[in-house]
């Protein structure tokens, strides 16, 4: 690659050299020779440097009979930078990651209180540093937009990424300075300065494949080079036994210490197959090029959309719902991926160097490790060693049970039950002394962020590199579906537009927040607690229940919807539903994710009807089955939607609805955000009563 531009360069330099002899400031013939001799052991890509910057500094150019040969000179000058540019930067990545990986860390320098209150204030796109952290990662931000070819990555891949970048979204790529920022540059920053981080894309099912090739690109790259270190200190060992060298001396080598007490490396969880499917088809297209693939149609055959789907999600289904759920929607899978000469799907997971995994999944696999292994729960030690964990669609997962998540995390890089073939005198000095967990990145891409995923990622990620995390700033409006003017049917648009809704907000008096301890304590100190919003919000609902008139109907038009996000809070409102129906004084219904097809399609017969006067939804029943109900009047939010599209979704969807009421408290200033846009959130927040028309 470097010979042909070396001599085309070369004979260049004796044109201009040989042009004009009768100037003074001429090299001579004999000196440059004498040059040209002094370097020929040289590297050739320095001996091209000092021709060009010694010899031609001296030349005369003519611009008219030699453009030719300053146009070739300019050409080999960009192939030169370009050259270097890839070699220093590769080089720099190599010495951070080596950096990250070989620092000792003591665990009192990480002061996880500070973290903890830092991490509460962040707002927008803020970062928290440790003792450990490498502060340039913001000055790296006011240089404009991130090259991928400076992350040290291998060129063929660095290309790939772009192409695949190009075929998605490509008009998503923008400048990157102080004040603007875009997820894709954050990841980039994440995966280059090796940081803990949380993306929010409200765009996501754009944005996602357009980020996708960045984090697993930034994977590919990390496991071939560690599978570079562990085959090259191989033939060393090797190399060493045969000359009969001191082995003692070999093991102590830090060099030499290049493994975990297992192999895989990565975890990768997503939420249902056809996210793997996506990801793992992103994955090959990295490494097809250079390596085959094995268990390819059975990846397809278990992976992919299944030829009869048993719904139509096509028919009236907004358009996040379809790209949601179309293909295998599948929430119990696990897939372990092992790079080599090959790349080879469905491996065993502990010969693994990729784990991609459903949290469900992955449980149900380590528990029933638990059970039948000896020692029993041996099943975590399969994560021992992780040191990447990319978490995709957690939002989704919010949805399903984010319990799992949580188990998977805090067994994560715990010292194994058994060492399964591990050769201890190889192993990290991290992972022997229970470190691994300070070393390990953790990034989270989800729609938006909840209070769940914040207190995940307090607990359980302690990145001695500190953390970053990306929080939109919506406009008016918010996340809602105006947003989104290109995926709506023109006739859907004009109704959506002609709605106008009556909205009231009443934010929950701080009399309802009390403790059953003490309940003469000072009120500023008994609101700050999830626990005791809980508790006043249940109550200041049954007050505002306590003004239906059953026989005036003067408060509510029957039949009214409670919306209700949480499932817990659902089935205490319920039992005091089933108190009242038994006294004959209230009739309900009910609409949550364990609902039969039969108890849906008998209360939206009851809704039609009217003889019902209240219906309870959850938010998981309108996450998986987004069901336009018929003939509600009033709209009640016990607690705002985590979701800012399915608020904007329930209170345009029926043409009969006249009034609705949100009750809210500052709890629900995330939610709030992506409803109505952030200045207004705050507005709202600072108020106890509010009214939107």
């Amino acid at each position: 690659m470097r010979k042909q531009p070396y001599k085309v360069e070369k004979e260049d330099s004796r044109k201009l050299m040989n042009k004009d002899e009768n100037r003074n400031d001429q090299v001579p013939l004999d000196a440059s020779s004498r040059l040209e001799e002094a370097t020929l052991e040289e590297r050739p890509l320095e001996k091209l440097q000092r021709l060009l910057f010694k010899d031609n500094a001296t030349a005369v150019i003519d611009s008219n009979k030699n453009s030719v040969a300053h146009k070739t000179q300019l050409e080999t000058l960009q192939v030169v930078d370009a050259v270097a540019d890839e070699t220093t930067s590769t080089s720099v990545a190599i010495e951070r990651e080596k950096r990250h990986f070989e620092r000792h860390v003591d665990e009192s320098d990480l002061n996880f209180e500070r973290q903890r209150q830092v991490l509460d204030s962040l707002d927008c796109i803020d970062w928290y540093f440790s003792k450990y952290s490498d502060t340039n990662v913001k000055n790296e931000t006011r240089n404009g937009p991130i090259s991928l070819f400076r992350l040290g990555w291998k060129q063929k891949i660095a290309q790939k990424v772009v192409e695949l970048q190009r075929q998605f979204h490509s008009h998503l790529q923008q400048s990157c300075s102080s004040s603007c920022f875009t997820t894709d540059q954050l990841l980039t920053l994440l995966c280059s300065y090796w940081m803990d981080g949380i993306c929010e894309l409200p765009d996501y099912h754009r944005q996602a494949k357009f980020l996708r090739p960045i984090y697993l690109a930034h994977i590919v790259n990390y496991v071939l080079r560690c599978r570079q270190r562990v085959m090259r200190n191989n033939r060393m060992i090797q190399s060493a036994e045969m000359e009969s060298t001191n082995m003692l001396l070999v093991s102590d080598n830090p060099n030499y210490k290049d493994q975990g007490f297992t192999r895989p490396r990565v975890l990768i969880l997503l939420p249902m197959r056809n996210f793997a499917y996506q990801v793992v088809g992103t994955l090959l297209e990295l490494l097809k090029d250079s390596k085959s693939i094995k268990n390819y149609p059975r990846f397809e055959r278990e992976f992919e959309e299944p030829s009869s789907p048993s719904k139509d999600y096509n028919s009236d289904k907004p358009w996040d719902y379809q790209e949601l759920f179309q293909g295998n929607t599948d929430d119990d899978f696990c897939l372990g991926i092992k790079i080599g000469v090959s790349v080879g799907l469905f491996s065993d997971y502990y010969k693994s160097d990729i784990l991609v995994a459903s949290p469900l999944g992955l449980k149900q696999w380590m528990e029933k490790e638990d059970l039948e292994t000896t020692p029993k729960y041996a099943g975590a030690d399969v994560l021992s060693s992780i040191e990447i964990c990319i978490v995709e669609g957690a939002d989704v997962m919010n949805m399903q049970n984010w319990d799992h998540l949580r188990s998977i995390f805090e067994r994560m890089n715990q010292l194994p039950k058994r060492l399964h073939g591990a050769d201890i005198s190889r192993v990290t000095a991290r992972a022997l002394e229970d470190k691994t967990r300070f070393y390990r990145q953790s990034i989270f891409l989800t729609s938006y962020i909840f209070h769940g995923l914040l207190s995940l990622w307090r607990m359980y990620c302690h990145n001695m590199e500190g953390k970053a995390r990306y929080v939109c700033h919506y406009g008016r409006g918010g996340n809602t579906w105006y947003n989104y003017p290109q995926q709506l049917d023109k006739q859907d648009k004009k109704e959506r537009s002609g709605v106008v809704r009556r909205q009231t907000w009443e934010r929950i008096p701080l009399k309802y927040y009390h403790t059953s301890s003490n309940h003469n304590s000072n009120e500023n100190n008994n609101h700050t607690s999830i626990q005791h919003s809980m508790i006043a919000r249940r109550e200041f609902f049954l007050e505002i229940l306590s003004r239906y008139d059953a026989s005036n109907h003067h408060f509510f038009h029957t039949p009214t919807l409670i919306f209700i996000p949480s499932y817990f809070d659902y089935v205490q409102i319920r039992n005091i539903f089933y108190e009242k129906q038994k006294a004959g004084e209230w009739t309900f219904g009910t609409f949550c994710e364990y609902s039969s097809e039969k108890h849906i399609a008998r209360e939206k017969k009851a809704l039609e009807q009217k003889s019902k006067q209240f219906f309870l939804m959850t938010e998981r029943f309108y996450f998986y089955y987004r069901e336009r109900l018929a003939g509600i009047s009033t709209l009640i939010f016990y607690q705002l939607p985590e979701h800012g599209l399915f608020y904007d979704e329930l209170v345009n969807s029926w043409p009969t609805l006249s009034h609705v009421l949100v009750l809210y408290d500052q709890f629900d200033a995330l939610c709030m955000e992506r409803i109505v846009g952030t200045r207004l959130a705050h507005e709202i927040l600072n108020k106890s009563f509010y009214l939107l028309e």
